[in-house]
Protein backbone atom coordinates (compact mmCIF):
# COMPACT_ATOMS: atom_id res chain seq x y z
CA UNK A 1 0.00 0.00 0.00
CA UNK A 2 2.73 2.64 -1.21
CA UNK A 3 1.32 4.18 -4.01
CA UNK A 4 -0.93 7.22 -2.59
CA UNK A 5 -4.09 8.35 -4.05
CA UNK A 6 -6.37 11.83 -3.55
CA UNK A 7 -9.58 11.70 -2.39
CA UNK A 8 -10.24 14.25 -5.59
CA UNK A 9 -9.34 10.99 -7.42
CA UNK A 10 -11.94 8.89 -5.40
CA UNK A 11 -14.75 11.02 -4.25
CA UNK A 12 -16.90 9.37 -6.16
CA UNK A 13 -16.55 6.17 -4.86
CA UNK A 14 -15.44 6.38 -1.28
CA UNK A 15 -17.36 4.70 1.14
CA UNK A 16 -15.49 5.03 3.78
CA UNK A 17 -12.68 8.01 4.75
CA UNK A 18 -10.85 6.49 8.06
CA UNK A 19 -7.64 8.12 9.94
CA UNK A 20 -5.07 5.89 9.84
CA UNK A 21 -0.82 6.35 11.35
CA UNK A 22 1.58 4.70 8.80
CA UNK A 23 5.15 4.85 9.09
CA UNK A 24 5.57 8.99 7.48
CA UNK A 25 2.41 9.88 10.50
CA UNK A 26 -1.07 10.23 10.02
CA UNK A 27 -2.69 9.47 6.96
CA UNK A 28 -5.95 8.32 5.58
CA UNK A 29 -7.17 5.22 4.26
CA UNK A 30 -9.88 5.08 1.69
CA UNK A 31 -12.40 2.19 1.08
CA UNK A 32 -13.69 2.50 -2.21
CA UNK A 33 -17.58 1.10 -3.02
CA UNK A 34 -15.73 -2.02 -4.85
CA UNK A 35 -13.86 -2.77 -1.48
CA UNK A 36 -10.29 -1.27 -2.63
CA UNK A 37 -8.15 -0.26 0.06
CA UNK A 38 -6.52 3.56 -0.83
CA UNK A 39 -4.68 5.78 0.90
CA UNK A 40 -4.12 9.36 0.71
CA UNK A 41 -1.16 11.01 2.53
CA UNK A 42 -2.98 13.81 3.85
CA UNK A 43 -4.56 13.05 7.42
CA UNK A 44 -8.40 13.09 7.75
CA UNK A 45 -9.30 16.91 7.82
CA UNK A 46 -7.52 17.62 5.08
CA UNK A 47 -9.26 14.65 3.29
CA UNK A 48 -12.73 16.15 4.63
CA UNK A 49 -11.88 19.68 2.99
CA UNK A 50 -11.02 18.06 -0.12
CA UNK A 51 -13.81 16.48 -0.23
CA UNK A 52 -16.34 18.76 0.57
CA UNK A 53 -14.07 21.14 -2.30
CA UNK A 54 -14.97 18.93 -4.74
CA UNK A 55 -18.95 19.29 -4.19
CA UNK A 56 -18.48 22.69 -3.52
CA UNK A 57 -20.02 22.21 -0.13
CA UNK A 58 -19.19 25.30 2.56
CA UNK A 59 -18.69 22.59 5.27
CA UNK A 60 -19.26 25.82 8.48
CA UNK A 61 -23.06 26.26 7.11
CA UNK A 62 -23.45 22.50 6.66
CA UNK A 63 -22.79 21.98 10.14
CA UNK A 64 -24.47 24.44 11.32
CA UNK A 65 -27.88 23.63 9.29
CA UNK A 66 -27.04 19.36 10.27
CA UNK A 67 -26.75 20.54 14.23
CA UNK A 68 -30.22 22.51 13.66
CA UNK A 69 -31.49 19.53 12.15
CA UNK A 70 -30.28 16.88 14.64
CA UNK A 71 -30.30 18.76 17.88
CA UNK A 72 -26.96 17.30 18.51
CA UNK A 73 -23.34 19.15 18.76
CA UNK A 74 -20.88 16.79 18.68
CA UNK A 75 -19.37 14.08 15.99
CA UNK A 76 -22.01 15.18 13.38
CA UNK A 77 -22.98 12.90 10.25
CA UNK A 78 -22.02 14.62 6.74
CA UNK A 79 -23.73 14.40 3.08
CA UNK A 80 -22.55 15.04 -0.17
CA UNK A 81 -26.08 14.91 -1.56
CA UNK A 82 -28.72 13.34 -0.04
CA UNK A 83 -28.65 10.11 -1.04
CA UNK A 84 -24.49 10.07 0.10
CA UNK A 85 -24.68 10.84 3.81
CA UNK A 86 -21.72 9.92 5.96
CA UNK A 87 -21.90 9.00 9.63
CA UNK A 88 -18.56 9.31 12.23
CA UNK A 89 -17.13 6.25 13.86
CA UNK A 90 -14.72 6.65 16.06
CA UNK A 91 -11.97 4.10 14.15
CA UNK A 92 -8.80 4.20 16.35
CA UNK A 93 -7.84 5.63 19.73
CA UNK A 94 -5.49 8.74 19.68
CA UNK A 95 -1.71 8.37 20.52
CA UNK A 96 -1.56 12.58 20.91
CA UNK A 97 -3.53 15.52 22.17
CA UNK A 98 -5.93 16.83 19.63
CA UNK A 99 -5.48 13.10 16.96
CA UNK A 100 -8.87 12.60 14.82
CA UNK A 101 -9.61 9.91 15.78
CA UNK A 102 -13.49 9.49 14.03
CA UNK A 103 -13.64 8.16 10.45
CA UNK A 104 -16.61 8.59 8.00
CA UNK A 105 -18.73 5.75 6.48
CA UNK A 106 -21.52 6.17 3.73
CA UNK A 107 -24.57 5.21 5.05
CA UNK A 108 -25.52 3.27 1.77
CA UNK A 109 -22.80 0.55 2.15
CA UNK A 110 -23.61 -0.36 5.67
CA UNK A 111 -24.56 -4.01 6.09
CA UNK A 112 -24.27 -4.33 9.51
CA UNK A 113 -22.79 -3.56 13.15
CA UNK A 114 -21.67 -6.82 15.02
CA UNK A 115 -20.00 -7.11 18.09
CA UNK A 116 -16.15 -7.03 18.82
CA UNK A 117 -13.97 -8.24 21.86
CA UNK A 118 -13.21 -5.67 24.33
CA UNK A 119 -16.49 -3.58 24.07
CA UNK A 120 -15.60 -3.10 20.51
CA UNK A 121 -17.24 -3.32 17.11
CA UNK A 122 -17.05 -4.40 13.91
CA UNK A 123 -18.61 -2.49 10.33
CA UNK A 124 -19.30 -4.84 7.73
CA UNK A 125 -20.03 -3.01 4.70
CA UNK A 126 -21.95 -3.86 1.05
CA UNK A 127 -18.97 -5.25 -0.49
CA UNK A 128 -17.85 -7.77 2.72
CA UNK A 129 -15.39 -5.32 3.77
CA UNK A 130 -14.44 -5.43 7.34
CA UNK A 131 -13.60 -2.55 9.80
CA UNK A 132 -12.91 -2.51 13.30
CA UNK A 133 -13.95 0.45 15.22
CA UNK A 134 -12.85 2.00 18.47
CA UNK A 135 -16.49 2.72 19.89
CA UNK A 136 -19.15 0.66 21.27
CA UNK A 137 -21.77 -1.21 18.90
CA UNK A 138 -24.69 1.05 20.88
CA UNK A 139 -22.47 4.20 20.10
CA UNK A 140 -21.86 3.16 16.53
CA UNK A 141 -25.73 2.26 16.30
CA UNK A 142 -26.54 5.66 17.79
CA UNK A 143 -25.01 7.05 14.74
CA UNK A 144 -26.00 5.08 12.55
CA UNK A 145 -29.39 6.16 13.75
CA UNK A 146 -28.24 9.82 13.86
CA UNK A 147 -27.52 9.65 9.99
CA UNK A 148 -30.70 8.00 9.12
CA UNK A 149 -32.72 10.61 10.53
CA UNK A 150 -30.87 13.42 8.59
CA UNK A 151 -31.40 11.32 5.34
CA UNK A 152 -35.34 11.71 6.00
CA UNK A 153 -34.58 15.39 7.01
CA UNK A 154 -32.44 15.84 3.70
CA UNK A 155 -35.60 14.50 1.56
CA UNK A 156 -38.18 16.57 -0.07
CA UNK A 157 -41.41 16.79 1.85
CA UNK A 158 -44.31 15.43 -0.45
CA UNK A 159 -47.20 17.95 -1.98
CA UNK A 160 -49.68 16.30 0.63
CA UNK A 161 -47.84 16.93 3.73
CA UNK A 162 -46.68 20.67 2.57
CA UNK A 163 -50.25 21.06 1.84
CA UNK A 164 -51.24 19.41 5.15
CA UNK A 165 -48.63 22.18 7.15
CA UNK A 166 -50.28 25.44 5.41
CA UNK A 167 -53.21 24.49 6.33
CA UNK A 168 -52.39 23.92 9.66
CA UNK A 169 -50.70 27.45 9.55
CA UNK A 170 -53.98 28.36 8.40
CA UNK A 171 -56.09 27.32 10.75
CA UNK A 172 -53.51 28.38 13.44
CA UNK A 173 -53.57 32.06 11.98
CA UNK A 174 -57.60 31.78 12.00
CA UNK A 175 -57.82 30.60 15.74
CA UNK A 176 -55.49 33.67 16.87
CA UNK A 177 -57.92 35.75 15.09
CA UNK A 178 -61.35 34.50 16.79
CA UNK A 179 -59.56 34.46 20.04
CA UNK A 180 -58.79 38.08 19.19
CA UNK A 181 -62.30 38.76 18.16
CA UNK A 182 -63.73 36.82 21.63
CA UNK A 183 -61.39 39.18 23.91
CA UNK A 184 -62.69 42.30 22.39
CA UNK A 185 -66.40 41.10 22.26
CA UNK A 186 -65.95 39.40 26.13
CA UNK A 187 -64.87 43.49 27.35
CA UNK A 188 -67.76 45.11 25.20
CA UNK A 189 -70.27 42.73 27.02
CA UNK A 190 -68.61 43.53 30.41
Amino acid sequence: MNDWNRIERLSAVAVVIKPVYTETGKATEVITADGQTLRDARDVRSVLTALFRCYQIDPRAQKTAVKKLLGKQLALPFYLSPERVFIPLKMRQPRAEHDPVYGYVDLNYISGIHPAPYNRCRLVLTNGTAVDLSCTRTTAIKSWDCGTQLVKSLQPQSKKSNLRARVVEVVDAIMERLEFVCQGLEKHWD
